[in-house]
């Protein structure tokens, strides 16, 4: 990174562990090449942060995703202005293709691998694509990349119903387990796996399954 870009960081973290999200933000604060750092305790903060200011960095927890895709509806139910932030950067523990999934749906860009130590962890949360630090053999600073042709949930789910029944078939659960784990009428759930499947074109779960994930998967940590 350099010179003036390196002075101006505005950086957000989301993430349901507020105690880590405060930690990672007193890292980032004593670093000369952040400005400031913002942690939003929750959705409607997001948004308030997001409609007063733009953001270079917006770091979200895995778990947390839906702070996002919370944000951007109430923004589209008001209105207030949403200012999207410039780089969005997915925090993960282990590699979960769904979630790498949904987050490249939403407009993310990377990952970074939370199980790093915490000195590699904030060195990477701010090195930008592209510049001599950028490393792509682990999952810290993995690039999100989509292949064309393949399957997107925004084609295939209209609504996050669908979208919880397609993390359930990647995940390999049945039907009634899906329907148990959503709260859904079993027979309900298997209407709209057909009608997924066959959006998707796919003879059946397995090939879905793999399709979804085979592009998209996270590799483990190099060593």
């Amino acid at each position: 990174m350099s010179g003036n870009e390196s002075q101006h960081l505005a950086i957000m973290i989301s993430s349901a562990s507020l105690g880590l999200a405060e930690m990672l933000a007193d890292h980032l604060r004593a670093r000369p090449d952040v400005a400031r750092v913002e942690v939003p305790v929750d959705v409607t903060a997001t948004l308030e942060l997001l409609t007063k200011d733009r953001f270079d960095l917006h770091f979200v927890g895995g778990a947390s995703l839906d702070y996002v895709r919370g944000a951007r509806e109430m923004a589209a139910s008001s209105t207030r202005d949403y200012f999207p932030s410039g780089e969005k950067v997915l925090m993960m523990n282990e590699p979960e293709p769904f979630r790498a999934l949904l987050a490249m749906e939403w407009g993310f860009s990377r990952v970074i691998d939370m199980r790093l130590p915490i000195e590699q962890i904030i060195d990477r949360m701010v090195v930008r694509p592209g510049s001599h630090e950028w490393h792509e053999d682990q999952i810290a600073n993995f690039p999100l990349i989509d292949a064309p042709g393949s399957p997107r949930l925004s084609e295939l789910c209209r609504d996050s119903v669908d979208i919880a029944i397609v993390e359930g078939i990647i995940e390999g659960m049945s039907d009634p387990e899906i329907a148990l784990r959503i709260n859904y009428a079993v027979q309900s759930v298997r209407n709209r796996v057909s009608r997924i499947l066959t959006t998707a074109g796919c003879r059946n779960r397995t090939q879905f399954a793999v399709s979804m994930v085979r592009v998209r998967a996270v590799p483990k940590t190099g060593t």
